[in-house]
């Protein structure tokens, strides 16, 4: 059976600590924490790209939602922005205050798996998943 979590953030820059703060607590909660650093990074690196660029006003919302099952851990992060797609280059940039974009590096090397998806209403969902068990 799966244990949900779902939270509106702010999109500002507190929403970040919002979602690593209440996935950790869920994942502390449930009965597969083995992976909580990993996803709360996750969470939080994935979050933070859609206060940065969905361009979202400050009144707008981000939706993060989770499944965690003993052998699994399923994160979306889900925005009204202008979304990206997969053949987005991953490679950081450097920049005058240093380097930035390793958000989505980090998904793709900690992650089982993720991808970008586009919803009906236009809404944007980032979605990583990582394996709780040793298979």
């Amino acid at each position: 059976m799966a244990e949900t979590l779902e939270l509106s953030l702010p999109a500002t820059s507190t929403a970040p600590a919002i979602a690593r703060e209440a996935l950790s607590r869920a994942l502390e909660a449930s009965s597969a924490p083995s992976r909580i650093d990993d996803a709360a990074l996750l969470a939080s690196e994935v979050v933070t790209n859609s206060v940065r660029h969905a361009q979202l006003p400050p009144d707008a919302d981000i939706v993060l939602r989770a499944s965690i099952t003993p052998e699994s851990l399923r994160v979306e992060v889900l925005d009204e922005g202008p979304g990206f797609s997969m053949k987005v280059d991953v490679r950081p940039r450097t920049s005058e205050v240093g380097t930035a974009g390793w958000g989505l590096i980090l998904v793709d090397e900690l992650a089982d798996t993720w991808g970008v998806e586009r919803g009906p209403t236009g809404s944007t969902c980032v979605w990583f998943e990582l394996r709780l068990t040793d298979i």
